[in-house]
């Protein structure tokens, strides 16, 4: 029972933080429908990501800013909720979720960094930021097929 209500609540922070993100990238969109939100995206050349700068207003920093504070706590709450859900089936593969949540906080920190600080042209953080953010989808989609296979696995032995 205890691990049930550890999901039920971390699931519950999972699903009001992305409700939060949606209201901040939906008000963010209404302010100008051309900004890029660069930790959802992949593949972007650094051409896009200056440009995207540029369209920066003090509001657009303003709601931006307030999106970064959220995705840093975002990362935390659903990776230990995969972490949750896969550690009852084989305790070594949650280096996934862990590696997931290593490289969000890295690209969260990394665009802080080029979005807040330090907007100088620098193709080379560009491109490392973009490999840091397939890398996150990509350890994070190891994580979901691994809870996938965990559930029809155990519904087949049982069954």
């Amino acid at each position: 029972m205890k691990k049930d209500k550890k999901l039920i609540i971390l699931s519950s922070i999972v699903l009001i933080i992305y409700l939060i993100f949606n209201l901040l990238m939906h008000k963010i969109a209404t302010l100008n429908s051309n900004i890029l939100i660069f930790d959802m995206e992949l593949f972007y050349s650094p051409n896009t990501f200056y440009s995207n700068l540029q369209l920066y207003t003090n509001t657009i920093k303003y709601y931006l800013l307030i999106f970064r504070v959220f995705d840093m706590f975002f990362p935390l709450a659903y990776s230990l909720l995969l972490v949750q859900l896969i550690k009852k089936y084989h305790y070594r593969l949650i280096v996934f979720p862990l590696t997931t949540l290593f490289l969000d906080l890295l690209e969260n920190s990394l665009l802080a960094y080029k979005m807040f600080i330090n907007q100088t042209y620098n193709e080379k953080i560009v491109y490392f930021i973009n490999a840091v953010t397939t890398l996150k989808f990509l350890t994070l989609l190891i994580s979901i097929v691994i809870i996938f296979y965990a559930v029809i696995k155990a519904k087949k032995d049982k069954g």
